[in-house]
């Protein structure tokens, strides 16, 4: 009973109709923009996630390139004292 006598106060009341419409629109609006919000936090993440990753890439190149430089001036130190 309840239901039906809101809905008919509604029809009877265009102001209270018009006004409930609009919450809805508002509340869908509001959604809507936490949704695009959520959407573009997630690729921020993404984002960082490969960056991150592209840069852990580097700094293992990066190590590795330096025991290579490491390895190579102590086999030239040992050949050079050895030919003193």
């Amino acid at each position: 009973m309840g239901l039906a006598s809101s809905s008919k106060d509604h029809e009877e009341d265009p102001q209270a109709a018009l006004e409930i419409g609009l919450r809805k629109d508002l509340k869908s609006t509001k959604i809507s923009c936490l949704q695009e919000l959520v959407t573009r936090l997630r690729c921020e993440a993404e984002h960082h996630q490969n960056m991150l990753d592209f840069y852990r890439g580097k700094t293992e190149h990066a190590k590795e390139t330096l025991a290579s430089i490491k390895r190579k001036v102590v086999k030239i130190t040992k050949l050079i004292c050895f030919k003193e």
